[in-house]
């Protein structure tokens, strides 16, 4: 907005001839509607040196374009102002984030020392057994991961002891009720904030992960620990 008000000021300096700037070694803006407070000043400077001397500027005219001039710089500094505060209250929406755990629209996981992480599982029912297969980088399945009996609703599991080498895999959920029939379920990775990296596009530090805004599905308050229920797995190497 302010920007628009600036470029709708400046088209009123139709007085000042740019072309003597040129003649004086000076610099005119390829785009006439980018001219900026510098500039303008400039060119009126060059103007009133420049001018006839038995036509010389109103004194009238002379208080118009200053007070231009001024309405002009007044608002540049508005518009420097309100970006700044824009920045400032996005490093505030980031720090809000500390400390909360996230979980993400991925199902990938990193692998390291048989740490994958956390993950979140979520059951549109109760499942008599629920498995986690783990699939490489080709999608093949390279172990899994056996959960047992669930609730429904949404739990937090610590992939731990994972028999498979360092590297990235993805997951795939498994969810079966008591009469063998398949549920409808989802997994996704989750974890908790531990930093991040302001910009034009800022990114949520998560176990040590680069993470997008965008990636992030759901938020939730830590209080101890992770949130919902932990649960114990055994992995079975296929």
């Amino acid at each position: 907005m302010a920007s628009e008000n600036i470029n709708s000021t400046k088209s009123r300096f139709d007085a000042l001839d740019p072309q003597l700037l040129n003649t004086h070694g000076g610099k005119v803006d390829d785009n006439p509607a980018e001219v900026n407070k510098d500039e303008f000043l400039q060119l009126l400077v060059t103007q009133l040196q420049n001018q006839d001397p038995l036509d010389p500027m109103q004194n009238e005219e002379f208080a118009v374009q200053l007070a231009q001039f001024s309405s002009l710089e007044q608002l540049v500094n508005i518009n420097n102002n309100l970006e700044g505060a824009s920045g400032i209250e996005s490093f505030g929406s980031l720090v809000s984030y500390l400390g909360h755990e996230v979980t993400l629209s991925t199902s990938d996981i990193s692998v390291s020392e048989g740490d994958g992480g956390s993950v979140k599982v979520n059951l549109a029912a109760d499942a008599a057994n629920v498995s986690l297969d783990i699939l490489n980088s080709e999608g093949a399945v390279v172990s899994q991961v056996n959960l047992g009996a669930m609730s429904a609703g949404k739990h937090s599991v610590d992939l731990k002891d994972l028999p498979v080498n360092d590297g990235e895999y993805s997951l795939a959920i498994n969810a079966v009720n008591t009469g063998g029939f398949n549920l409808s379920a989802s997994v996704n990775k989750s974890g908790v904030v531990s930093g991040f990296v302001p910009g034009p596009d800022p990114e949520l530090l998560v176990e040590g992960k680069s993470v997008a805004l965008t990636d992030i599905i759901s938020v939730e308050i830590v209080e101890g620990g992770p949130t919902g229920s932990s649960e114990t797995v055994e992995d079975k190497q296929v």
